[in-house]
C-alpha cells in the first residue's frame, strides 16, 4: 500500500499547524524516537509537560484528520516518516 502525496501533505500540514512547543515535542517523540524523559531534558521542561504536549497534539491531530482513512494515516506515520 503506497500512500498518496496528498495524504502526506495533509498530515504534514496538520502537524505544522500545531502550536510551536507541541509541534516540537511531537516531532521529537514521533520522528526522532526520543523518550519522554529525553524530551524533557532536551527542552528543559517537566515530564508532565511533555505528556501534556503529546496528549494535546494527538487530540488536535485526530480532530484535524478525522475524515482521513485511519489505515492510511497509521501507515504513513509509522512506516514512512
Amino acid at each position: 500500500m503506497q500512500p498518496d502525496n496528498d495524504l502526506i501533505e495533509k498530515i504534514n500540514k496538520a502537524i505544522d499547524e500545531l502550536p510551536e512547543k507541541q509541534r516540537e515535542v511531537y516531532k521529537l517523540k514521533k520522528f526522532d524516537n526520543f523518550s519522554y524523559e529525553e524530551i524533557a531534558k532536551k527542552l528543559n521542561i517537566s515530564l508532565k509537560t511533555v505528556e501534556t504536549h503529546i496528549r494535546r497534539a494527538n487530540i488536535a491531530l485526530k480532530q484535524k484528520m478525522k475524515n482521513l482513512s485511519i489505515i492510511k494515516i497509521l501507515y504513513i506515520l509509522f512506516n514512512i516518516m
